[in-house]
């Protein structure tokens, strides 16, 4: 019986030590490690060093993890400039929401990351991207030529539509585009449905199908990837048809 636990025990440090090289996510590192060590502290106490075993227990293993914990949590804030968008990212009273909002929320959870939000202007948005001010700059933004620009995005979430317009409208609706290729008046459907929610006429047309995106530090490669990845599996998500709903309708 006790060789049976005991290649148990090592076959399993073994698959622990191979599956470290392929995770990604720090936390997840963090728990592979944590259980590699209560393993090899069982393998002491198999093999008749119960000294050995306790130490790597509380030293080995609770300790270090803590020490870890500690350090990725400290290293891992990461500061979001937000462009107030109606549905998407608001400020309602003292508390900040939306669908962009929660979707931050969200991945910070399964990220381990913490986030420091801070309201920037719309139209300066270029100054931002270039001077790298930020880890993430969210707000309903949209890229119109996505084969061009020296910046870093996430992948498309939250389908949209852009419309064509005429007339003059306040420059909180106005569209954020990025690489835009021609001059034309164009708003996405949210700030359409808000701006009709105050005014009752503007004439539109429908000018294509997209997505909104988020924009990512030109240093934090890494971070973009660890988003990518996330939203990947948020899409498919009962979750995401949950705050789709609860924010927009």
């Amino acid at each position: 019986m006790s060789e049976i636990i005991e290649s148990i025990f090592l076959i399993s440090a073994v698959i622990l030590t191979i599956l470290m090289f392929f995770v990604k996510r720090y936390i997840n590192a963090i728990l592979i490690y944590a259980a590699f060590g209560t393993i090899l502290s069982g393998i002491f106490f198999i093999f008749n060093a119960p000294d050995v075993a306790a130490v790597q227990m509380t030293i080995g293993s609770a300790f270090i993890i803590f020490v870890y914990i500690i350090a990725v949590k400290t290293r891992s804030k990461i500061k979001v400039g937000y462009i107030e968008i109606p549905y998407l990212f608001e400020k309602q009273g003292k508390k900040l929401k939306g669908f962009e909002k929660e979707l931050l929320d969200i991945f910070s959870e399964n990220s381990f990351f913490e986030i420091d939000y801070i309201p920037i202007e719309k139209e300066k948005i270029n100054y931002y991207i270039y001077k790298d001010e930020f880890d993430i700059i969210v707000g309903g933004i949209i890229i119109e030529n996505k084969k061009n620009g020296d910046f870093l995005y996430s992948k498309e979430y939250l389908p949209t539509k852009l419309f064509k317009y005429d007339g003059v409208i306040d420059k909180e609706f106005e569209c954020v585009i990025l690489n835009r290729t021609k001059k034309q008046k164009i708003i996405d459907y949210l700030r359409l449905k808000e701006y009709f929610r105050n005014n009752s006429y503007l004439k539109t047309e429908e000018f294509i199908s997209t997505g909104y995106v988020l924009i990512f530090s030109k240093n934090n490669k890494a971070l973009r990837d660890d988003f990518n990845r996330f939203l990947k599996t948020f899409l498919k998500s009962k979750e995401y048809e949950t705050i789709i709903r609860r924010n927009i309708g």
